[in-house]
């Protein structure tokens, strides 16, 4: 007599694909966070480089970039931004295995339902 696990089962192999592709779609998430925080970077490399041609036009070549200037960026635009990139992720990931989980567990209700049926004395005598 099969178990509410063998219904499980049989019910999730059917649904193989559509986990699968669930699997891609959050994996993509993190490398579209990934390409999102590389952007980031090179905006900051940018930014810091305008720095530094500000002050050479300004007449202090060899000065340095101003800490400053570069704390304020960092602190005010890049962090928050990294933040809200790993935030945005995080959220688009977490609706993804949200409905997997809402899938899985429809399909362990009817498992259970299929269980509940196939131990009825009427299915006992007709399938068996």
């Amino acid at each position: 007599m099969a178990t509410v696990t063998d219904y499980y089962n049989q019910l999730i192999a059917g649904y193989a694909p559509v986990f699968d592709n669930n699997a891609q779609l959050v994996q993509s998430q993190a490398d579209y966070g990934q390409a999102q925080k590389t952007a980031l970077d090179q905006q900051k490399v940018n930014a810091f480089r305008q720095f530094l041609n500000n002050r050479n036009a300004a007449g202090l070549m060899f000065s340095g970039l101003p800490i400053q200037d570069q704390t304020q960026f960092v602190g005010e635009k890049y962090i928050p931004a990294l933040a809200q990139v790993d935030l945005k992720t995080a959220q688009d990931q977490a609706k993804i295995q949200a409905a997997e989980l809402q899938m899985r567990n429809k399909l362990f209700e009817q498992a259970q339902k299929a269980e509940q049926i196939a131990n009825t004395p009427v299915y006992q005598t007709v399938y068996n």
